[in-house]
């Protein structure tokens, strides 16, 4: 894993902007499949438990392996996972969750709404200048 050090921005309609440094570590083709394999596996792992379940094994068992199917293919395509890190809403300063989570399939602009007041937000993930 090769770490490197980015610039997060979010931005607000108009001009309000903050930024705040943060941790995006690269995943190279074999971090991935790695990856990808320990979700597969994981949800095999999860199906066994329901097999002794009467009735609902007949359901959960296909499900949970579907949605491991699904995750694995998607970390697949992961490039990276931004550290989780907090920042203030450029219009009503409430901190916001960014990064974490499983993995990014690109670092291009973003759009999410702010935790608090839900306008929407711009994330930009940049080299630091």
């Amino acid at each position: 894993m090769a770490d490197r050090p980015v610039v997060v921005r979010l931005e607000a309609s108009g001009d309000a902007v903050t930024e705040s440094p943060g941790t995006f570590t690269d995943f190279s083709s074999a971090q991935r499949l790695k990856r990808s394999g320990l979700v597969l596996l994981a949800s095999i792992g999860l199906a066994m438990l329901f097999v002794p379940i009467p009735i609902v094994h007949l359901l959960a068992i296909p499900m949970i392996l579907l949605a491991g199917v699904v995750l694995a293919i998607r970390q697949l395509s992961v490039v990276g996972r931004l550290a989780p890190l907090r920042m203030p809403c450029p219009k009503c300063g409430v901190m916001n969750r960014v990064g974490g989570g499983l993995g990014m399939r690109s670092t291009a602009l973003r759009e999410r709404t702010c935790e608090s007041c839900r306008r929407l937000l711009r994330r930009e993930i940049r080299a630091p200048e």
